[in-house]
């Protein structure tokens, strides 16, 4: 008959508990119930990073040499540019161009995605006139993944406010 050292003793014991864990543990998850936990539920939306410039004008009727009338489109300044997906804002500069670089825009839940604008003139009479608002809400398409939505020599014509 052979003798067990407590060094063997505390070996066996510790086998006998490892197979005794991953016994109990295969038997309880075969018998657990149906927890019905549903995925996370995943949203529609669309966020994309954006590249949006152009130039706000206005049209005056002109007349050249010969006496053709024309029209002459003539920069606004500091026309207030929102982007209204994102709330960022920028100014159109003295020659009437503005730019935007955004990331991570929601622009909708598929399919309605839009991309939407407004152009405003804040400073009343002080850029050569008071202009009327105008929005934009533009259907896109999903750019290609890893590359931003390109909005680029977005020419936008304000009319004139002759309302007092």
């Amino acid at each position: 008959m052979r003798i067990l050292t407590n060094r063997m003793k505390i070996n066996l014991t510790y086998r006998i508990w490892l197979l005794a864990s991953v016994m109990t543990a295969c038997l309880s998850c075969s018998d657990m119930p149906d927890m019905n936990i549903e995925p996370p539920v995943e949203t529609d939306h669309v966020y994309v990073d954006i590249e949006f410039s152009g130039k706000v004008v206005y049209v005056v009727p002109a007349v050249d040499e010969t006496g053709e009338p024309y029209e002459e489109t003539v920069p606004i300044p500091n026309i207030k540019v929102s982007l209204l997906n994102s709330g960022t804002e920028v100014y159109t500069n003295s020659n009437g161009i503005f730019f935007i670089e955004d990331k991570g825009v929601d622009i909708g839940q598929k399919p309605d995605l839009r991309f939407r604008a407004l152009f405003s003139d804040v400073d009343g009479h002080a850029n050569g006139g008071k202009f009327i608002p105008k929005t934009f809400n533009e259907p896109v398409e999903v750019p290609i993944q890893n590359k931003p939505l390109q909005i680029i020599d977005f020419d936008v014509v304000l009319d004139r406010d002759y309302s007092r």
